[in-house]
């Protein structure tokens, strides 16, 4: 049609690519998914394609469209798995199960979790294997319990402290108030991650977990910075 027309004219690609994935994201509102992902596939680079069917997928979710969120899904893998970039495939495919997650399509976010962690684990490079990892654990937090092995499963310190500190803050999320046996998880994790790192790692959840633990270190601070300053001032 014209919008297609006149999109398809644009010289730029990014806002080609742009244009088109608006106009995907318009069909998909309108339940066309054949020509939402046709317009999808006219990005110029698989990544692109991957994540235009992922934000036309989370409009066929907010419709009640199960179906064509799952269809949308597959088609999304599809293309992320012809990025020829490892790292960007890895990413781009944690991204789609992490929206997945988001959209409590569990199945599709359990299988795309398997997909990534077999990837990482093939990288012979121990470094972008943890990032990889490091990566998948908060998306893993959201499906099943598989997401402390995963962190157990990092062999750097520095990524598994971060990984900890993600795996804790997903966590947080899910604690309800009164929360018994989640709660003490996340107490052992949070209380593990404050061990392993500096406690700026894992400032964000201890303060969701515990404003008062982290009032306390505010306290002792102030009062650390107020003896130096008497110190100086002798």
């Amino acid at each position: 049609d014209r919008a297609e027309s006149l999109v398809q004219a644009i010289a730029i690609s990014f806002w080609r690519d742009q244009g088109l994935t608006d106009l995907g994201v318009v069909a998909a509102q309108a339940g066309d998914y054949d020509r939402a992902e046709t317009l999808a596939r006219g990005n110029s680079n698989p990544e692109g394609q991957s994540h235009a069917l992922t934000d036309m997928m989370t409009v066929a979710v907010r419709a009640g469209d199960r179906d064509g969120a799952r269809r949308l899904i597959r088609s999304a893998e599809v293309s992320a798995r012809a990025i020829t970039d490892s790292d960007r495939q890895v990413e781009t495919l944690t991204d789609l199960a992490g929206a997945a997650a988001r959209a409590d399509e569990r199945g599709s976010a359990r299988r795309l979790i398997d997909l990534v962690e077999g990837l990482a684990h093939a990288m012979t490079d121990q470094d972008r294997q943890a990032q990889a990892l490091a990566g998948l654990v908060a998306v893993a937090a959201r499906t099943d319990d598989r997401a402390e092995g995963l962190v157990r499963a990092i062999a750097d310190p520095y990524w598994q402290a971060q990984a900890l500190a993600l795996l804790v803050s997903a966590y947080v999320d899910q604690v309800p108030p009164h929360g018994d046996r989640k709660r003490g998880i996340v107490r052992r994790l949070l209380a593990e991650s404050l061990s392993a790192a500096p406690w700026q790692v894992s400032l964000s959840p201890l303060a969701r977990l515990s404003p008062s633990a982290v009032l306390a270190l505010a306290d002792e601070f102030e009062a650390t910075a107020l003896r130096q300053r008497m110190l100086i001032g002798r």
